[in-house]
């Protein structure tokens, strides 16, 4: 069920629209700021009540719909849980879209873009390595870190993925103390999806020359998991630096992110049937 779960929430986002004005997270952020106030601005304890609190309430929705229909209320709860959490997978388009602002000397509004869509910060000059880094990190937390928690731990495990993350980003500037702290856990909670995506790229790039990379990969910080993927994405690709041919580079670093997402896939389903 998981794996047609998966199957569907991609192909719904990839093509329609309609789910991405109601992915909405204000609601959340609002609770978790009201919670560390209550806490005494306690970050820690403001993310993990705010969280568990919420996956309580689907737990008992999931318990109470478990047999109603022959499962077919659960499974849909689940289907519209992975949807919701899911991020917008048009980032090919996103990251075109920045790099046609920054060639055009339009800098900040570049860096607004950035700001907007990849949640990059402090950011001294744009590059093409600034924006390959930004593009690797969106295919992980839009995609590949979603259905790595969800085969794992349901809806529940992506449902918590996407709250965590989504305060680590909103409320960078509103409350620093929960930001910290859902950025912490983020990072965390990317490490090992980041690993196995960098992996991943082992298997549909040039297996030799990045497997090295990988290795060393693993003795990394937390906060490695980002730029691991650019580099192990450079070498699969073993693209050129030259400007002239970015849009090129965009397009082979998305086929190389959808044979990889192919590659989970297929290990998914050897994974049911074994």
């Amino acid at each position: 069920m998981s794996l047609i779960a998966i199957l569907l929430a991609l192909l719904i986002e990839r093509m329609t629209v309609f789910v991405r004005p109601v992915r909405q997270h204000f609601w959340f952020e609002s609770y978790a700021q009201k919670l560390a106030k209550f806490f005494g601005d306690n970050g820690y304890l403001a993310v993990c009540v705010s969280v568990i609190s919420v996956l309580v309430v689907l737990l008992l929705v999931q318990d109470v719909t478990h047999h109603l229909l022959y499962g077919g209320v659960y499974a849909a709860i689940n289907l519209l849980v992975l949807l919701y959490c899911l991020g917008d997978a048009h980032f090919r388009e996103q990251i075109e879209e920045c790099y046609k602002l920054h060639s055009h000397d339009q800098s900040e509004q570049a860096r607004e873009y950035l700001q907007k869509h990849f949640s990059i910060w402090d950011v001294k000059e744009i590059d093409l390595s600034v924006l390959m880094q930004a593009f690797y990190k969106a295919s992980l937390q839009r995609i590949f870190t979603v259905i790595f928690w969800f085969v794992v731990f349901g809806a529940p495990g992506c449902l918590a993925y996407r709250l965590i993350q989504r305060l680590s980003v909103n409320l960078r500037e509103h409350d620093s103390s929960v930001s910290k702290v859902a950025t912490l856990f983020t990072l965390a909670l990317d490490w090992i999806p980041a690993r196995l995506l960098a992996f991943s790229f082992c298997l549909v790039g040039h297996f030799g020359d990045i497997f090295a990379q990988w290795c060393a990969s693993l003795k990394g910080k937390l906060s490695d998991a980002y730029l691991v993927l650019f580099r192990c994405g450079h070498i699969a690709l073993k693209v050129s630096e030259d400007p002239a041919l970015a849009t090129a580079q965009f397009d082979e670093a998305y086929a190389l992110v959808n044979r990889s997402l192919f590659v989970w896939l297929v290990v998914l389903a050897l994974i049911m049937l074994f």
